[in-house]
């Protein structure tokens, strides 16, 4: 058998089994949620209906669902049972979903009042949430967002890619912290705790410094309120030499280096501060406003923060 045909048929072959196991995977995880699932309301002839719309927190993973515990405590205080919740929830179902079947099932069960409960999803699931002009790649990410397979593979490497990763998504928080920027930018940047933001000295230090460090961590912020930003910038950096793994400094420096107007520099700081920081950490808001201000600044509308 000639070299090319044997590739041909090894590539049939492992193309069949990888279809083969995915077709498996797919009816093993499609009769997981069928047996999982809460068998529907008994009370079929309430006069009430409420319908339950949402993920995996309406649907009910690991216990008894929200809408059949609100169904049995409206009933228990009606003294009869006046009202039947229907839970229409779908774990992995994100706001576009929920958009999309929503019509049908207002049309099927006719309820008096809907619950929703979405969002915690919009972190990962990217389906029919990419504009027209979007990558093949982008594409087909969205289009296999309607098999359960390809979902449980996301959940599983987004969480073990981020384990803070129902904090949302590094584009999310970006959106979040280019719509929450304060009007008292002087604030940004600095790793202070809220009575220092209402006028309070009080930073909050690493608590890996040794009390050395500690002085001088402070003393970059003493030199900030002064107004010696260059003396501020450099404190701070005296501290990255002798931690790099500490964030905190790198954002304190971004946010002298911007009372400077140096847009760029801050920019390098938080990604430098990022870049040291172990994989799968994720970024606290501080550094998302903190970058969120600079591109601001430079004029760059920030639709690369996330990385």
């Amino acid at each position: 058998m000639s070299l090319a045909r044997r590739l041909v048929r090894a590539t049939l072959t492992t193309g069949v089994g990888f279809a083969a196991t995915w077709l498996a995977l797919e009816l093993l995880l499609t009769a997981a949620a069928a047996w999982t699932a809460e068998a529907p309301s008994a009370n079929v002839d309430a006069p009430y209906v409420i319908l339950a719309e949402g993920d995996s927190f309406t649907y009910g993973i690991g216990g008894r669902s929200f809408p059949r515990q609100l169904e049995e405590r409206l009933n228990a205080r009606a003294g009869q049972p006046l009202f039947r919740v229907v839970n229409r929830g779908e774990p992995g179902l994100n706001t576009t979903g929920l958009v999309e079947r929503l019509p049908e099932h207002l049309a099927e069960v006719h309820p008096d009042v809907v619950v929703v409960t979405i969002g915690e999803n919009n972190s990962w699931n990217t389906y029919q949430t990419q504009t027209p002009d979007i990558s093949w790649a982008n594409w087909l990410d969205m289009a296999l967002m309607r098999s359960r397979t390809y979902r449980f593979a996301r959940v599983a490497w987004v969480g073990w890619d981020r384990p803070t990763f129902h904090e949302g998504a590094p584009t999310v928080r970006q959106a979040g912290a280019l719509s929450t920027l304060p009007e008292a930018t002087e604030i940004i940047g600095l790793p202070q705790e809220e009575d220092a933001i209402r006028g309070e000295r009080e930073t909050s230090t690493p608590t890996s410094y040794s009390p050395e460090w500690v002085a001088v961590y402070e003393a970059a912020f003493l030199k900030r309120d002064e107004g010696d930003y260059e003396g501020a910038v450099a404190g701070f950096r005296t501290v990255i030499a002798a931690r790099p793994d500490e964030l905190a400094p790198y954002i304190g420096a971004a946010g002298a280096l911007l009372r400077l107007d140096r847009e760029t520099d801050a920019i390098a700081s938080l990604r430098d501060g990022e870049a040291a920081q172990p994989r799968g950490v994720s970024m606290p808001e501080a550094w998302f406003h903190t970058l969120a201000l600079a591109y601001q600044r430079a004029g760059d509308d920030a639709n690369h923060i996330a990385t």
